[in-house]
């Protein structure tokens, strides 16, 4: 993930290459099960974590060897080393990789979907055939930030995950607000984001006292966290990419995706760097029927803008015509060249 991510922010693919035949090997193909789940293990030194510190885990099963969270994982990384290897040129491995990717994908969905509770149960026993009964968060957002849920389960898996709140760690809270996001679900990601319960950054700053993101929520959760830890660090992500939207959609930033998702705010803005220069971002929405955005795109790059859903009026650009390329989720998608560029919304 970590270097798939360093290209596609910096469009340098000279650590792809150097690394290829390394990264093929961490994607431990051995471990795979015949239906193409990921055969964990409880034991040793090297063993399933799920998420931690362990009471973090929202209940989950971790006795089979199969875990929802830890075959996500793999699913994920086979997609991304698809599009490595045929970034690289190397078809064979590409298809390979592609047609593994979709046997974890098939197996997933149907063995470890419950329908009665619209939910993934957290693990599964190849041995006996039986899955969990158990359903985690963690065994819900992990696949849906991960990109493993079908669009037509998505709507349900969010709910889910909405229900139980912050159950996870600091760590898992990456993952958990970035599968919101991506459902579309920005108002409870920002309740999250600014919530004053234990397991929030508030708590941390107005209670506990730091001024470093840590290690855990809370001391009462892990006495021995210790006080600088980056893996608390999501917002500073979370913020300018899903927040306000900023995602490259082309390595280097040639083509990026503007999907700000507000929640309740009212106004927002970012100057987000890129290797095209600075895109500059800023969003009011004084009342429920008004929009607007001023948007730099630097030369060199191009945007593709998703208008806020379900508001009604006219659209104007002060760039010229507005040129609509598709609705994705029942949000407009405008395309936007290099300038700068001014988006209003208002009744008619």
């Amino acid at each position: 993930m970590l270097v798939w991510h360093d290209y596609l922010y910096s469009g340098d693919d000279r650590s792809l290459r150097k690394n290829y035949e390394a990264l093929k090997g961490r994607a431990m193909i051995d471990k795979r099960s015949p239906e193409g789940f990921f055969l964990g293990t409880n034991k040793g030194d090297i063993r399933d974590i799920v998420d931690w510190p362990a009471v973090e885990r929202d209940g989950y099963d971790m006795n089979p060897p199969v875990k929802t969270v830890v075959t996500a994982f793999h699913f994920h990384s086979l997609i991304l080393l698809q599009k490595i290897a045929e970034h690289l040129g190397k078809t064979a491995d590409g298809e390979k990789f592609a047609s593994l990717a979709e046997a974890t994908r098939k197996a997933v969905n149907e063995k470890l979907w419950d329908e009665s509770r619209g939910c993934y149960v957290d693990a599964f026993d190849p041995a006996t055939g039986k899955a969990s009964t158990h359903a985690s968060s963690h065994a819900n957002f992990f696949p849906l930030a991960l990109g493993l849920v079908p669009q037509d389960r998505v709507k349900r898996v969010a709910e889910f995950i909405k229900s139980k709140g912050m159950v996870c760690s600091v760590y898992g809270s990456q993952f958990l607000l970035d599968a919101l996001y991506d459902a579309g679900e920005g108002d409870a990601a920002l309740k999250l984001l600014t919530s004053r319960e234990k397991r929030s950054w508030l708590n941390m700053t107005e209670k506990v006292g730091t001024t470093i993101t840590l290690e855990a929520w809370d001391p009462t959760l892990k006495p021995n966290l210790d006080w600088n830890h980056a893996w608390g660090a999501a917002p500073a992500n979370l913020i300018p990419r899903k927040l306000m939207g900023i995602e490259p959609i082309e390595p280097g930033f040639k083509k990026v995706r503007i999907r700000p998702q507000m929640g309740s705010l009212s106004k927002a803005s970012i100057r987000f760097p890129s290797p095209k220069g600075p895109i500059l971002l800023s969003i009011a929405r004084p009342d429920s029927a008004t929009w607007q955005a001023d948007l730099t795109v630097p030369p060199g790059s191009a945007a593709e803008f998703h208008l806020p859903p379900h508001v009604e009026g006219s659209l104007k650009l002060s760039s010229g015509t507005p040129r609509i390329l598709r609705t994705e989720n029942g949000r407009p998608v405008l395309a936007l060249l290099p300038g700068s560029h001014q988006l209003s919304l208002k009744p008619n």
